[in-house]
C-alpha cells in the first residue's frame, strides 16, 4: 500500500499482513502535507484509491476490498533479536529452555509451514561485542544450539545499543520476499537518546515497514514508561504487537504496570506461539489465562556475597539468626537443595582470568557442549552450562577437572531454589 500527497509525492509505503490490515503511519518520518491518494498492489494488479476529508478522520478506516484470491503465506522468517547484558540473564534462560518448544508447536499447528530462524544478540559500544547475528537458517537445531551457547554479561548504564541492533536485524539479514516476516525484541532498556540514536531508528523502522518486517518488542524487568511508549511505537508503526512480562511468575526483577487497560496473564511460551500463529494465517485467538499458583508465605531464600558461597548455613540450627525447626529430621548427607543443580557449574578463578582463557577450557569438553552462561565479574567468577544434562557422579568428575586448570581456584554446583524444594516444610522464624 502506498500512499501519495496531492502533488504525487510518495508519503508511506507499506504491506498489509496476513489478517489484510495495513497501517501507514505516514508522519513518523516527518512527511508533510495531507494524503491524497492511495495506490494498493495486490495479486499482480494496481488499484487507485482518492481518499476524501472522512477517511482523513483520526477514527476513520478504509474498507476495500478486491476481486482477487487471498494469498495464504507458506513461509516464515521468525527473528529473535535479544538483549544480553547482564540484567538480562533470567530472560535469555527462559529462551533456552523454551524456544525450541514454541517452534515445535508453531510447526504442528501450521504443517506446511517452511521456517527459518535467525537468532541474534546485543549488547553495548563498550562491551565484548555489540551486536553478535546469525543468518536465517532452516536448520533450527544449528540455530538453537547459538543460542544456547550465548551468556549474559556486560552492559553498566542504563542504556543500550538497540539502534544498532535493529540495523544489523532489519538491513544485514536476507529476508525472504514471500515470508511472513516476525521480529521478537527482547529487551529491558532504551537505546540512547542522542539525535543520531534518534535518527537511525527512524531510518530503520521505515525499512522494516517497506520490507514487511512486523517488530514484536518483549519489554522485560527494567522497561521504564517511556521505553514502554518508544516500545510500543516500533509495534504500531511495523504492525507489530507490544508484549510485556509481569511480576506473576515471580522471576527476575520487578515490571511496570503496562498503560493498556485490562490484560490477560499469559504463559510466554503461549503467547509467543499464538501471536505467530496469529500472523500466519490473519485469525486472532483468545489468549489462554496462565495458571498463577497462590505462593506460600516467604521460607528461607540463601543471602549470599558470591553465588557459590552462602553466608548463612540454613541446615545450622544453633544459628542465633535464623533459627531452624524442622518438622522431619535433615539428612546431611543429602544437599539441602536436591538435584535442581541445572547442570551449572560455578567455578572461581584468579585474578585477570579472561573469557578467552576460560572459552579455551569450554572447549576440552566438546561432548557435554560446556560454554559461559555468565560471567561474574568483580567477584572473579564464571558461570558455566551444560548442553546436556548430566547426572551427579559426571558433574563432580567435570567438577574435578575444572579445578585441575591452572586459573581455576574452585569449582562447585549452582543449587536452585525452587517453591516445591523439601525447604518449604521448615519452619523458620527471625528475631
Amino acid at each position: 500500500v502506498k500512499v501519495y500527497s496531492a502533488d504525487g509525492s510518495l508519503m508511506w509505503s507499506c504491506r498489509s499482513d496476513s489478517a489484510g490490515m495495513a497501517y501507514a503511519y505516514y508522519s513518523v518520518i516527518g512527511s508533510e502535507g495531507v494524503p491524497a491518494s492511495l495506490k494498493i498492489s495486490c495479486g499482480g494488479q494496481d488499484f487507485d484509491y482518492a481518499l476524501s476529508n472522512s477517511d482523513l478522520d483520526d477514527t476513520a478506516v478504509i474498507n476495500l476490498s478486491f476481486g482477487t484470491q487471498v494469498y495464504t503465506p507458506k513461509a516464515l522468517d521468525l527473528m529473535f533479536m535479544i538483549d544480553t547484558t547482564g540484567s538480562m540473564w533470567d530472560e535469555l534462560e527462559y529462551l533456552q529452555t523454551e524456544l525450541e518448544d514454541v517452534i515445535t508447536r508453531v510447526k504442528n499447528n501450521n504443517p506446511n509451514l517452511t521456517l527459518r530462524l535467525s537468532v541474534n544478540f546485543y549488547r553495548d559500544m563498550e562491551d565484548t561485542y555489540i551486536v553478535r547475528s546469525y543468518p536465517f537458517s532452516a536448520n533450527i537445531d544449528e540455530e538453537l544450539r547459538a543460542l544456547k551457547a550465548e551468556y549474559a554479561d556486560g552492559g553498566g548504564d542504563y542504556e543500550e545499543a538497540v539502534e544498532l541492533a535493529l540495523d544489523d536485524a532489519v538491513n544485514k539479514h536476507e529476508w525472504s520476499e514471500d515470508a511472513v516476516k516476525l521480529m521478537f525484541l527482547v529487551l529491558d532498556a532504551p537505546p540512547h537518546n542522542r539525535q543520531d540514536v534518534r535518527d537511525s531508528l527512524a531510518s530503520t523502522l521505515q525499512e522494516a515497514v517497506l520490507k514487511g518486517i512486523r517488530v514484536i518488542p518483549v519489554a522485560s524487568s527494567g522497561v521504564d514508561k517511556t521505553t514502554e511508549f518508544l516500545l510500543r511505537t516500533f509495534a504500531m508503526v511495523t504492525g507489530g504487537t507490544y508484549t510485556f512480562l509481569t511480576d506473576d511468575s515471580g522471576i527476575g526483577g520487578s515490571h511496570i504496570t503496562p498503560t493498556i487497560g485490562e490484560y490477560v496473564v499469559e504463559q510466554l511460551c503461549d503467547l509467543l506461539v499464538r501471536l505467530i500463529d496469529e500472523y500466519l494465517t490473519g485469525v486472532a485467538a483468545e489468549p489462554v489465562p496462565a495458571t498463577i499458583p497462590e505462593r506460600p508465605e516467604p521460607t528461607y531464600v540463601p543471602i549470599t556475597d558470591y553465588p557459590y558461597e552462602p553466608i548463612i548455613d540454613p541446615t545450622d540450627p544453633t544459628d542465633p539468626v535464623f533459627p531452624i525447626d524442622p518438622i522431619e529430621p535433615i539428612d546431611p548427607v543429602d544437599p539441602w537443595y536436591p538435584e535442581h543443580s541445572n547442570s551449572t557449574v560455578i567455578i572461581s578463578v584468579v585474578e585477570g582470568t579472561t573469557e578467552e582463557m576460560i572459552e579455551a577450557i569450554c572447549a576440552k569438553y566438546p561432548d557435554y557442549g560446556l560454554s559461559i552462561k555468565y560471567n561474574y565479574g568483580e567477584i572473579n567468577a564464571f558461570a558455566l552450562q551444560t548442553a546436556i544434562e548430566l547426572p551427579d557422579d559426571e558433574l563432580f568428575s567435570l567438577m574435578a577437572s575444572l579445578e585441575a586448570e591452572e586459573c581455576v581456584l574452585e569449582a562447585s554446583l549452582d543449587y536452585i531454589y525452587r517453591l516445591d524444594d523439601p525447604i518449604v516444610d521448615y519452619k523458620i522464624e527471625t528475631e
